[in-house]
């Protein structure tokens, strides 16, 4: 039995998420987009910094930090801590805007966590900070691409030595100890996916980051793209929405008064009841644990494992059937769309489904393949012939043994 596995918790049929670096911002912007994201159950994930730089940004090319506020701002903090309580969720954009040691990034992650109450799980690493984990064209280990980078991307000429042991800027095993997801490449396309289908994704060659993702660029621009069309298109591929963002630099004015074109296209992404809103993290989560699930089909059903630490709640499938016994006999039938739902698979188990009654009777889910069945068909025929050697083989040793005896027996009668 074929089954054909979704992605979201039922009834969604695509996500949506946002990753939101706080350059640029202030206490009273970021509560402004914040207020009108969470009125419509959108559930973004700001990445903030810690600290007020004391370094330039960049090895090569020094540039001046980036201004915005920072955990450090007792206001600031305060909203943020506010926007934890009420769903959103914290990440990290960085200890800071400039360039950050090794004891910076270790004193600065322990206070992120001590301000807001929560330590960061997603990373969003700032521009040019030398402390950016395989950044530029340090992500590629090919020589060819790493010349196209130099050439077609000005700003890959920068240096990165977060992952360099030798360098002061090395903090790979901090970061690696501290953030789940680190954001990487970034999509024209709406639906993320459909370009980056494997994320979140791990490269044995780069350790200090466990998980990689890609999200949607372009602030303003994705955002005039949205449409119900659009939305559509991501409902039917099962896609995922992850804008990348600067929500406090773009989104809203000094007046806290919202872009109509962010207040147009959020307010139809919320009025779809069909969209998964979440954290970057959860959706991440779910990404991760959805990949890793393993469906073995067999004849008479199916065996859904979830080798993941992750309990994953209202699983949703198609497989083209009008009903589908789980084991423990609880009957599944599918909506009126043909989707059935797993109410829940635990962490390190599995599930067995079955096509029938009868199936789960037998308690045997792999049953046998038709490639089976014919081979033990040749070997009963194999057995017939066998046999049919045998018999004859017996028959004639038979034959041998009983003339002589025969032929012994008349002559004695003779001579009597």
């Amino acid at each position: 039995m074929r089954v054909r596995v979704g992605r979201w918790p039922y009834p969604y049929r695509f996500a949506f998420g946002i990753t939101d670096d706080t350059d640029q911002s202030n206490a009273a912007r970021v509560r402004a987009v914040y207020d009108f994201c969470l009125s419509l159950g959108i559930r973004p994930t700001h990445c903030a910094w810690v600290y007020h730089p004391e370094q330039s940004c960049g090895i090569v090319h020094d540039q001046m930090p980036e201004a915005g506020a920072v955990l450090q701002d007792p206001e600031y903090a305060a909203v943020c801590r506010e926007l934890i309580a009420r769903g959103a969720e914290i990440g990290s954009h960085g200890v800071s805007s400039g360039n950050n040691t090794r004891e910076s990034v270790r004193e600065g992650l322990r206070e992120h966590g001590e301000i807001v109450g929560s330590p960061p799980r997603v990373i969003c690493f700032h521009k040019h900070n030398a402390e950016n984990l395989y950044w530029g064209e340090e992500f590629s280990s090919s020589s060819i691409i790493r010349w196209l980078v130099r050439r077609l991307v000005p700003t890959s000429h920068e240096r990165y030595e977060g992952h360099k042991q030798s360098s002061a800027y090395f903090c790979g095993d901090l970061m690696r100890a501290r953030f789940d997801y680190t954001r990487l490449f970034r999509t024209v396309s709406l639906n993320v996916l459909s370009k980056n289908p494997s994320m979140p994704f791990h490269l044995d060659d780069k350790p200090y980051v466990k998980y990689w993702f890609s999200c949607v660029a372009q602030d303003l621009r994705a955002c005039r793209r949205v449409s119900a069309r659009s939305l559509d298109k991501l409902a039917k591929e099962d896609g995922l929405f992850l804008l990348y963002a600067h929500m406090a630099e773009k989104f809203v004015d000094d007046d806290a008064r919202i872009h109509p074109e962010v207040q147009r296209a959020f307010s139809l992404i919320s009025s779809r009841e069909d969209c998964w809103k979440d954290q970057v993290s959860s959706i991440l989560d779910r990404l991760l644990a959805i990949k890793n699930l393993i469906v073995t089909p067999r004849r008479s059903g199916c065996v859904v494992s979830n080798p993941t630490h992750v309990v994953l709640r209202d699983v949703q499938f198609r497989c083209g059937r009008e009903k589908i016994v789980a084991q423990g006999g609880q009957v599944l039938r599918p909506d009126v769309n043909g989707v059935f739902v797993l109410p829940e698979i635990p962490a390190y188990s599995a599930v067995s489904l079955f096509k029938s009654e009868e199936a789960l009777a037998a308690g045997d889910p792999r049953g046998i393949s038709g490639i089976e069945v014919l081979r033990m068909k040749l070997e009963e025929v194999r057995r017939l012939l066998l046999f049919r050697s045998d018999y004859r083989s017996t028959k004639l040793r038979e034959k041998e043994f009983v003339e002589p005896a025969a032929q012994v027996r008349v002559g004695t009668a003779d001579g009597e």
